[in-house]
């Protein structure tokens, strides 16, 4: 003999919520792991951790001489990958800036290099927020894509000898996390 009870509505709901869930999980974990693969440092990447980071030539969203990441030879730099519209990005600017006061010492350079916007729109954003950030324009993306950077925002953090150190994926930096890298980096000594 069956049972042939009526399912309730509740059941039915929680059936529901569990098993959007799930696929919910499941897409963040595909994603995940896309991106571990394909994004800076990953299998597919021309990024590799440890392997010397490319250099670039871009321009100063203010004009003037180009910035190369070979101007930093000898330096621990954090390249910093942006966007206006990005919130994390934005979220964490002042975090990178007050990495580079707090540890000026250590001759810590952060590169902050604009995701293919409008230069006058960067401008203007800048001045809007208050900051004063030396920004270096990327317009075409053409170092966006050639480092294969997948999602805003992206830091590669690059150490002295001009080798690809760590990369750090979206997520929010704060000044511990710079502080962390530079330890990892042989800068700050054990703590």
């Amino acid at each position: 003999m069956s049972d042939s009870r009526p399912v309730s509505a509740g059941a039915k709901v929680i059936f529901s919520v569990i098993s959007g869930a799930a696929i919910l999980i499941i897409v963040l974990l595909l994603a995940v792991a896309v991106n571990a693969q394909f994004g800076p440092g990953g299998i597919a990447s021309e990024i590799r951790i440890g392997d010397p980071a490319p250099d670039f030539e871009l321009p100063l969203l203010e004009g003037g001489e180009a910035v190369r990441l070979s101007d930093y030879a000898g330096r621990p730099v954090a390249i910093n990958f942006w966007a206006t519209y990005c919130p994390n990005c934005v979220l964490e600017l002042p975090a990178l800036m007050e990495g580079e006061r707090r540890f000026a010492e250590q001759d810590f350079a952060v590169i902050y290099l604009n995701a293919g916007q409008n230069r006058e729109h960067v401008r203007a954003w800048l001045v809007d927020h208050r900051l004063a950030l030396p920004v270096v324009a990327d317009p075409g993306k053409s170092t966006y894509k050639a480092w294969n950077i997948k999602g805003l925002p992206t830091t590669i953090w690059v150490d002295r000898a001009g080798l690809v150190h760590d990369v750090t994926l979206g997520g929010l930096i704060t000044i511990e996390t710079v502080e962390e890298q530079l330890r990892a980096m042989g800068e700050l000594g054990e703590g």
